[in-house]
């Protein structure tokens, strides 16, 4: 990639030299070193050129919805993903896709791949819902104007599942991601990358989802692989085995699987905050479960900056770390901080997913904070909503949480 890049400089050198940057042969290439740039991982000098690419092309063209310049402007939104901006980035995909749609037919692969494009900036700002939508409709372009099988498929099917996942819709996660695995071996091979990332998604799919052990079957075989070549994706990879344990009750099969998730990232180089952050968020969860609530509280209080930092919307990963660091405050007897954060996390799965199960955790751990602060009226309200929504997960910590609400409500003092 080094050599590609310095070539590619060396073209745009030139031909600024020779030619000016209005040129369109210039244009073209600042555009493919800002590209370039960004598989490189050099991505604030890509936005540099993707810009000046850009404002190039707008200058020469003079039409913003000439195709010319909106492959420009499609370049300047990755770049500005890939520097972390989002919310600028969904800015130029909505330009971008608007362009499209005039330009060429609604059911064409230019349309498709805007569409692409605004979901995963949405992804990433924490619109999920809108992401999801996004996606959906690009896999339904596509198919629209005959696209049956293929990487570009792939693509959309992992996009749809990765999304579901993130919004806790894991039916639809478990079956994109299982279309995905299909269409990416035919594609890119069984034993791919791409193929690969599909399946670890998907055994967080089938644990969210509840069939725990095909779950574990998936994380076995691809752990496995991942040590024995020590791959990247590896980190992640703990990450869902110690979800999986968790949801078993397993505390410290949890615990150990976090930690080891959190070392083996840091032994990787310039790990992203936001990674850090889910990283981080998993250790505090399962450090609370073990009852190191000192360790937890740590590692929950960095973790949530992070997150916060990385998604301008509340998602269910930061709901998560919220349930969580309040649950640390109930045992520290700080119950207003409790109240604050459990508030707060069974707010959102109101708002969000009110139907969801991990709105019947939160609000399960709320009404414990209402029961120290003697609000026992509005605490049997959140019990109740607790008990509805536990009733529908098949996890052995959320029977857990559902036997001991039962009791309240019924007036008894379950053991915990």
């Amino acid at each position: 990639m080094k050599s590609a890049i310095a070539m590619s400089r060396e073209a745009v050198e030139l031909m600024l030299h020779t030619k000016g940057d209005k040129d369109p042969l210039t244009i073209e290439l600042m555009g493919e070193l800002s590209n370039r740039l960004m598989i490189g991982q050099h991505a604030v000098e890509a936005l540099a050129y993707a810009d000046r690419a850009y404002e190039a092309a707008l200058s020469t063209f003079r039409d913003p919805d000439q195709p010319a310049v909106v492959k420009q402007l499609s370049n300047y939104a990755y770049a500005l993903e890939a520097t972390g901006q989002f919310k600028a980035a969904e800015a130029q995909w909505q330009r971008v896709l608007e362009a499209d749609r005039k330009t060429f037919n609604p059911l064409s692969p230019q349309v498709a791949m805007a569409l692409i494009g605004l979901g995963r900036a949405r992804e990433r700002s924490g619109e999920l819902k809108e992401s999801l939508a996004n996606y959906e409709e690009s896999l339904t372009v596509m198919k629209g104007y005959g696209a049956t099988t293929g990487s570009e498929l792939a693509i959309r099917y992992f996009a749809i599942g990765r999304a579901a996942l993130l919004a806790r819709q894991p039916e639809l996660a478990v079956s994109s991601l299982t279309e995905a695995i299909a269409q990416g071996s035919q594609a890119y091979g069984r034993d791919s990358s791409r193929v690969h990332d599909a399946q670890d998604l998907r055994a967080a799919s089938l644990t969210y989802g509840g069939d725990l052990e095909a779950a574990d079957r998936i994380l076995v075989k691809r752990i496995a692989q991942d040590r024995s070549t020590h791959a990247p994706s590896l980190p992640p990879l703990l990450r869902y085995r110690s979800l999986l344990e968790r949801a078993r009750g397993n505390a410290a099969a949890s615990l150990s699987a976090a930690q080891e998730a959190w070392d083996t990232l840091m032994a990787t180089e310039d790990p992203p905050p936001r990674v850090q952050g889910q990283t981080l968020s998993t250790l505090g969860q399962a450090q609370l479960d073990a009852h190191n609530v000192a360790p937890a509280a740590q590692s929950l209080e960095r973790a949530i900056p992070m997150l916060l930092a990385a998604e301008s919307l509340p998602t269910p990963q930061q709901a998560d770390a919220w349930v969580a660091l309040g649950r640390v405050r109930l045992e520290q007897g700080q119950y207003d901080d409790a109240q604050r954060w459990l508030f707060n996390a069974a707010g959102f799965w109101e708002k969000f997913d009110p139907d969801n199960v991990f709105g019947g955790e939160a609000a399960f751990w709320y009404a414990q904070t209402l029961v120290a602060k003697g609000q026992s009226s509005l605490a049997r309200q959140q019990l109740l909503r607790a008990t509805q929504l536990l009733e529908t997960s098949t996890w052995p910590i959320h029977r857990e949480l559902l036997r001991r609400g039962r009791a309240e409500l019924a007036g008894k003092s379950p053991a915990k």
